[in-house]
């Protein structure tokens, strides 16, 4: 384990991990993009976000010449611009990340058919209050809650942001039957179930947002944000943004 920079992150050993990856980085001229999404995951996890975004479009570059139909990095480099504050940025990211889609250009999405970037999307817009990609969001979810993907994790989260009536049963049937209170108990250690913990408690979170109660919201994202680092979920960074953000403002 000590030698995997991989398993590393996932003992939240990020340094040791950082370490290893530049010394693999040093050896290599042309890392691939896997290689530098892991590394910018890394530098993600230790707040590094300048250099994390900077890794996240080479993949992203590398990734979208080698394989048809991929961008796989684009939320990545999204969040990234977010946490730094690039609002605008990071919006134009998704909004082009979810126009992919629907034009058939990008083929690689979630189970779901694309859900996570209309999600993202959709909490990016409303939380700085962008109507236009507000409502093109919302569009796109509506048009994915029409296919039977939707039901596919994170579909279920779609149908909760659209007021669907039978989201909460979805997400359920997706979560083994748990409940909220239920999933918090098993995330501890239970890795798969905490990483769709992490994105139903900050989708939680944005449908309160969403209908004005914005308290609410709060104590969701600080749910969200006391799990155990999850690595791979986005929602996870931005719910840790949101709680510092409210932080700052007492």
């Amino acid at each position: 384990m000590n030698n995997d920079p991989w398993l590393l992150l996932f003992a939240h050993k990020y340094q040791q991990a950082l370490k290893i990856y530049d010394a693999e980085l040093r050896k290599t001229k042309h890392p691939d993009a896997g290689f530098l999404s892991s590394r910018a995951t890394a530098l993600l996890c230790l707040g590094k976000l300048q250099e994390a975004l900077a890794d996240f479009t080479r993949a992203n570059e590398l990734d979208t010449k080698e394989v048809k139909g991929s961008s796989a990095y684009l939320e990545n480099i999204a969040i990234a611009q977010w946490l730094l504050g690039k609002k605008s940025e990071a919006i134009q990211t998704l909004r082009h990340s979810v126009e992919g889609i629907l034009s058939g250009k990008i083929t690689y999405a979630d189970s779901a058919g694309g859900a996570t970037q209309g999600l993202l999307l959709f909490y990016a817009a409303l939380s700085i209050k962008d109507d236009l990609n507000y409502r093109y969001a919302v569009d796109y979810l509506q048009k994915l809650a029409k296919k039977s993907k939707i039901r596919e994790w994170p579909g279920p989260l779609a149908l909760l942001i659209l007021n669907h009536p039978d989201a909460q049963d979805a997400i359920r049937r997706e979560m083994d039957g748990k409940t909220l209170s239920q999933a918090m108990k098993s995330s501890k250690s239970d890795l798969f179930i905490r990483r769709q913990l992490c994105q139903w408690l900050f989708y939680e979170a944005v449908h309160e947002r969403e209908q004005g109660n914005e308290g609410a919201c709060m104590k969701r994202m600080r749910e969200c944000r006391n799990l155990e680092n999850p690595i791979l979920e986005q929602e996870w960074y931005l719910a840790k943004n949101e709680c510092e953000a409210s932080a700052s403002l007492r």
